[in-house]
């Protein structure tokens, strides 16, 4: 069979998965980061709560974080379907629970902790394990097509959760949330999200991490995923206001989110597509070394409307990238028998470096005055990361189903 004949008969035989996996990350857990600012103000208003207090539940995080790749091994030891399942629904009724608060702030902690550990399990780690064990010739393409599901509810969902809360109160949020994750995640779950068979034939009992730990692989791509994502959340948290600092207004400065949102979506899709036909490392390597062009361009304090478009589009594109990758090269060098437990340190690693670079350029704010230092330093953390990707070197052939790579 010629490559697009293999490509067609595996869009015939997965495409209902790649639907389900949309749907399911487009209503799971992966979406809170894109609707939680607009939960600050109302629940501020309604407790008298501080914005820090309200921001601070995002510390919740760090318990998934750290618990990521044990779920990620349960994963692959029962299988996708049992763990997204009962994921979906707690996510479900945790977001609905946070609809009842009453003003406790150790009630709105301790719910959130729920929240987060429930909703481990309607991430990339499942989602994507059963999305490239349908796909091999095209599983760039289809890990990106699946997690647009998260872009597209990045875009609706906010503008539709401030109007809800505007008229119905705060409670109204979590209840639409609440919706989303039992109407719609749970009936994709159900209905199209299976494993390919010789996946679940050949589970096995434990994640051999001492062997994974020797492997340089394995560090190479948790080192890429620090070096690359401690820059990119750094400046993405600090953007607006290195835009004002730069020139630009605060309405222009917010223009370029819609831009980074808009860019996220087409590098999922694109760098997908090109992960397929077009030596993966090498894409990787563009990936992950483009933003470096952008905090360039940032650290000559002056910026005008097209560089600070090239800017948020390099951002953009690059972040939108980043899942497709971490799933592509988990599965292509190590296979599936253990996906989901290596995704879910990948997750980890990207949790504690979207957590250090906030902080780090928030800090050193503070310390410097000015964003300078940590461009500087944002540029040498892309061009180790790129160099990271592509000392991977040479790697193994695409193959479906549960065998290791």
């Amino acid at each position: 069979m010629t490559d697009e004949s293999v490509r067609v008969a595996e869009w015939r035989s997965g495409y209902r998965v790649v639907i389900g996996a949309a749907i399911g990350l487009g209503t799971g857990f992966s979406v809170w980061p894109y609707v939680s600012s607009t939960f600050v103000l109302p629940l501020g208003e309604a407790f008298g709560w501080t914005r820090g207090q309200v921001s601070s539940v995002a510390a919740t995080g760090l318990v998934g974080a750290a618990l990521a790749p044990v779920l990620g091994g349960l994963t692959d030891r029962i299988g996708i379907r049992p763990v997204l399942i009962a994921s979906t629904a707690l996510l479900g009724l945790f977001y609905l629970a946070l609809s009842f608060m009453t003003g406790s702030l150790a009630l709105f902690y301790a719910l959130f902790t729920g929240l987060g550990l429930a909703g481990l399990g309607t991430i990339g780690i499942t989602y994507t394990r059963a999305v490239a064990g349908w796909f091999s010739a095209s599983r760039g393409l289809a890990l990106g097509m699946s997690l647009l599901g998260v872009s597209i509810a990045a875009l609706a969902l906010p503008p539709i959760l401030s109007a809800s809360m505007a008229v119905y109160g705060w409670a109204a949020g979590y209840r639409i949330l609440a919706g989303c994750a039992l109407v719609m995640g749970l009936p994709a779950a159900l209905l199209l999200v299976r494993e390919r068979s010789s996946v679940t034939d050949r589970l096995i009992v434990r994640t051999p991490w001492a062997r994974i730990i020797r492997n340089p692989v394995f560090w190479l791509l948790v080192f890429a995923i620090l070096m690359v994502n401690i820059p990119g959340a750094g400046i993405l948290g600090q953007l607006q206001p290195i835009l004002v600092d730069a020139g630009m207004t605060r309405a222009q400065a917010a223009g370029m989110l819609s831009i980074y949102a808009a860019s996220v979506f087409a590098g999922r899709l694109g760098f997908g597509f090109l992960l397929d036909r077009v030596p993966p490392t090498l894409v990787a390597a563009v990936a992950f070394g483009a933003p470096a062009i952008g905090a360039a361009l940032l650290m000559q304090g002056h910026v005008n409307p097209i560089e600070a478009i090239l800017v948020a589009a390099l951002l953009g594109l690059s972040a939108g990238a980043e899942l497709d990758i971490m799933g592509f090269f988990v599965a292509r060098y190590f296979g599936l028998r253990h996906y989901s437990a290596l995704f879910g340190a990948m997750m980890t690693a990207l949790v504690v470096a979207n957590a250090s670079g906030n902080i780090l350029y928030g800090r050193g704010f503070d310390a410097t005055g000015g964003y300078g230092s940590a461009l500087a330093l944002s540029i040498g953390g892309y061009v180790f990361g790129t160099a990271a990707m592509l000392w991977l070197g040479r790697y193994p052939p695409a193959t479906l189903g549960g065998e290791d790579a």
